[in-house]
């Protein structure tokens, strides 16, 4: 998953004008063109690299390229956000309609990663897994739609100044702060959060599985060499 450099505001002590000024320097910009560049270099090696290789394409493989694809409109979301110019709010809004879908997709895509390699590892249920992937399909794609099409329809996207995300548009300043908390949430953080508490969850259980089936192998060999010991003596 791509990582966002996210700005966390001070509302008692900050002021917007000069955090906005900070956000949009040519420091930050620099560094995330070099960030989101690379990004989008590594995403398209992979994207690439399964499309030219059909050994690649595995299932596994298959939602890493998902995964890739949503890390290349984040990274070219950003790209495009932070040398854009932020009075026209049609190309704001349609920047921020890309990165905030893009995330989710990104999201959803990792959760299902580590609950495919739990099933496949863990449950070995490799054809149950296959079949969950037409699900996933529908909820990785389907759920990032719908949120980020009813935050656009109901103009909650645009220009942030600054305040939420450094560099390019997310949820509109122009919001409440009730509405603005709410529409992050729904639209990134909470799903982010999520997403990685129950990716860690499955790749601990996955770890621990791992582990104690090779510690299962070793006394195995070792009992069986100690048996062969025995017998040839």
């Amino acid at each position: 998953m791509l990582l966002e450099s996210t700005a966390v505001s001070n509302f008692s002590t900050a002021s917007p004008l000069g955090f906005e000024t900070e956000a949009n320097a040519h420091v930050n910009r620099a560094l995330t063109t070099v960030s989101a560049s690379l990004s989008l270099l590594g995403t398209s090696f992979i994207i690439g690299t399964f499309i030219a290789w059909k050994d690649f394409r595995s299932t596994s493989r298959r939602i890493l390229l998902y995964i890739s694809i949503s890390d290349f409109f984040i990274a070219g979301g950003n790209l495009f956000g932070v040398w854009q110019r932020r009075d026209d709010s049609t190309v704001c809004e349609s920047q921020s309609f890309v990165t905030t879908c893009a995330s989710l997709c990104s999201f959803f895509w990792t959760t299902f990663l580590a609950i495919f390699m739990y099933t496949v590892v863990v449950k070995k249920q490799a054809n149950k897994a296959g079949t969950m992937l037409k699900f996933y399909h529908i909820i990785g794609w389907g759920v990032p739609l719908i949120i980020t099409s009813t935050a656009l329809v109901l103009r909650k996207l645009g220009n942030d100044n600054d305040l939420y995300s450094a560099g390019w548009c997310w949820i509109d300043s122009k919001l409440s702060n009730f509405e603005k908390k709410l529409w992050m949430l729904i639209s990134g953080k909470a799903w982010e959060v999520t997403a990685y508490f129950v990716s860690s969850t499955f790749y601990l259980i996955l770890k621990c599985h791992i582990r104690k089936e090779v510690s299962c192998a070793r006394l195995t060999s070792d009992s069986f060499r100690g048996a062969l010991a025995q017998g040839v003596g």
